[in-house]
């Protein structure tokens, strides 16, 4: 989570330039009119390409060449992941040319948590369901519920890192990715190819 102040601007350059894309067409995702405004998303169709320019990372912490950088992953495993899943995305893109994916803007505010030794403190990321299934009718179903089910899906969390005794504090940003497993076992066989 503790990038360098140029790390921190690229991901948010990269993030700003994902969402600025003149093609895509946000609208508030679909759900209950009792959500909280954290609660409600901002959702469009993207293209895989899209995604894959997101996620390739060919850059880790610390390193000094900050010119044309993308998304940069501020840890070694997910850089490792994300590229391996950008490499996945693009053969599976490549077989299945009309695929399309949904990209969201998870809570409009971001959330704020404080960070340590580059990892994440002060609660899980993900907003659980709201309100809990004993409580009855559900109002949120949680974030790992806001995807289609049938298309690779990317949320974009955004952070508020709390200022620390040696950092001040700065917005970050988080990617999670979800892979249908249709698409899962194609690219499994994909790579085996």
């Amino acid at each position: 989570m503790q990038g360098s102040p140029a790390e921190i601007n690229t991901n948010r350059a990269a993030i700003e330039a994902f969402v600025a894309n003149p093609s895509f067409k946000w609208h508030p995702d679909k759900g209950s009119s009792e959500r909280t405004p954290a609660q409600i998303h901002l959702t469009t169709e993207v293209q895989l390409t899209d995604i894959i320019k997101l996620l390739r990372s060919y850059v880790y912490l610390g390193t000094s060449d900050t010119d044309n950088l993308g998304y940069v992953y501020l840890s070694t495993d997910d850089a490792d992941a994300f590229d391996m899943l950008a490499d996945n995305l693009e053969a599976y893109s490549k077989a299945n040319p009309a695929a399309t994916g949904v990209a969201y803007q998870m809570s409009p505010v971001p959330r704020e948590r404080t960070a340590s030794n580059g990892k994440l403190k002060q609660g899980p990321l993900f907003q659980g369901r709201n309100p809990s299934k004993e409580e009855g009718k559900a109002i949120y179903p949680g974030d790992t519920e806001i995807k289609d089910k049938g298309r690779f899906s990317i949320q974009i969390h955004r952070l508020r890192i709390k200022a620390t005794k040696t950092a001040p504090a700065y917005d970050s940003f988080v990617l999670a990715v979800w892979v249908p497993s249709e698409a899962a076992s194609e690219m499994v066989k994909l790579e085996n190819e």
